[in-house]
């Protein structure tokens, strides 16, 4: 009897099925993983984007409020440039 009727082409190896299975299951999970990571990224930048709009909400209502209130120009303009300074110090893209 010869060897070449009881070869297993290397495709039909239990090998090849297991190590084919492996990489797709790693993939899988790292595509995973990696989604769930971004998602929770996400979510961290945004609330934090969220703490300093509202910060800088605070920190400019007072004396806005009372420039308006009073119509007084050198108050709302110290309010309009401490705004435009801070959207300088914030990080994304500027017109």
């Amino acid at each position: 009897m010869s060897d070449s009727g009881t070869r297993v082409r290397f495709r039909d190896r239990l090998s090849f099925k297991q190590a084919r299975w492996v990489i797709l299951v790693a993939f899988l999970l790292g595509l995973l993983l990696s989604l769930v990571q971004i998602i929770i990224d996400f979510t961290e930048v945004q609330e934090e984007i969220d703490t300093t709009v509202l910060q800088v909400i605070n920190t400019v209502r007072g004396s806005a409020s009372q420039a308006a209130y009073e119509l007084h120009e050198g108050l709302a303009g110290n309010s309009l440039s401490g705004l435009v300074r801070v959207s300088a110090d914030l990080p994304g893209e500027h017109p």
